[in-house]
């Protein structure tokens, strides 16, 4: 227990960085809720899904983290310590793109996000 208290506090930690790094973009959507499913792609990408969230992109309600952006492994370290406490996460977007290396369709991506109460 003492083990995971601790890693919820550093993933926490860097959630929070991710945010103040990312306040100055521009939003145009947020989403508020908790993690449905994580799913890890052999390419690096990792897309999740969050309970009861619609989406506005045609990847039936799917959120994307490219393998090739800064911040991926903090943001994936963060949806983890999320699913595990099961707390909600804020995910902010800017739109709609196709995930990296893969199909057309289109995903949420992922401006940033962090863990709230």
């Amino acid at each position: 227990m003492k083990i995971a208290r601790t890693l919820t506090r550093a993933l926490l930690g860097s959630a929070i960085a991710l945010t103040i790094g990312s306040v100055a973009q521009a939003q145009s959507a947020s989403y508020n809720a908790t993690i449905e499913i994580i799913e890890v792609w052999r390419n690096g990408n990792v897309a999740f899904r969050l309970n009861g969230v619609s989406g506005t992109c045609g990847s039936n309600n799917w959120m994307v983290l490219n393998k090739s952006w800064d911040g991926t492994k903090n943001m994936y370290a963060a949806l983890i310590a999320a699913k595990l406490a099961d707390r909600p996460v804020r995910v902010y977007s800017s739109g709609c793109a196709p995930a990296e290396n893969y199909t057309p369709t289109p995903y949420v991506l992922v401006d940033y996000l962090y863990i709230a109460d």
